[in-house]
């Protein structure tokens, strides 16, 4: 059989096996590695900013800490994990919080690599045992009190200048939302509405609406 013909039979025989969808999206054109990419990238749009920088981060210091251990760390074992999360413990004192990122960047990056997680159970009852012994307090930030908020305030008028009159507006506008500094940072002057009553505050998305649903907040003048 010439190797014309032996294409043309490849050709016959994928298109006979394939599936009505296949067929059809073969047919209009659509680009499946184009799709394959922007899928990609919307799911890594999920991930906010801050958690990518502090996965890659903890993914550093992982890394190099295998480096000096002579152990891989990609893919890594259950005991070389186990030995990292002691050494961060004992010898770094990071807190469990901290640690706890660590895991979940290790896991992530494994899975990316399509690498099973080294994160097993036995790592897991060791962050536990960890937890019962050490007995750790949550390390909150103080919230800002009112007599502070006054004082800043007050500092930032006696400047006069455009910066310190929209970091005064922005203190008091966060303090009264209540929001996060990257949550007060997102706002776009088209979420802001003065009204006769007040003025409305749109939020699109903040880390307790991770699916962006939005909410809009009123505060009255």
């Amino acid at each position: 059989m010439a190797l014309d013909k032996i294409g043309l039979w490849l050709v016959i025989c994928c298109v006979s096996t394939a599936c009505p969808e296949q067929i059809a999206l073969f047919d209009l054109g659509i680009d499946i590695a184009r799709v394959r990419i922007a899928r990609e990238k919307l799911m890594a749009a999920v991930k906010a900013t801050n958690t990518i920088s502090a996965y890659a981060s903890s993914l550093r210091a992982f890394t190099a800490w295998c480096a000096g251990a002579g152990r891989p760390s990609l893919p890594a074992t259950s005991e070389t994990v186990s030995l990292f999360v002691v050494w961060s413990i004992d010898d770094r004192r990071l807190c469990l919080e901290t640690v706890k990122l660590r895991l979940s960047a290790i896991s992530h990056y494994h899975r990316e690599a399509c690498q099973a997680s080294p994160v097993d159970g036995d790592v897991l009852a060791l962050v536990a045992d960890a937890a019962r012994l050490l007995r750790e307090s949550p390390a909150g930030k103080a919230a800002l009190a009112p007599r502070q908020l006054r004082r800043v305030s007050a500092r930032l008028l006696r400047d006069g200048s455009p910066i310190a009159v929209r970091d005064r507006a922005m203190l008091v506008l966060g303090f009264a939302l209540g929001w996060r500094g990257s949550e007060l940072s997102a706002i776009r002057l088209s979420d802001v509405c003065f009204g006769s009553k007040g003025v409305r505050v749109y939020q699109a998305a903040s880390k307790t609406d991770q699916e962006g649903r939005g909410r809009v907040v009123g505060l009255p003048y």
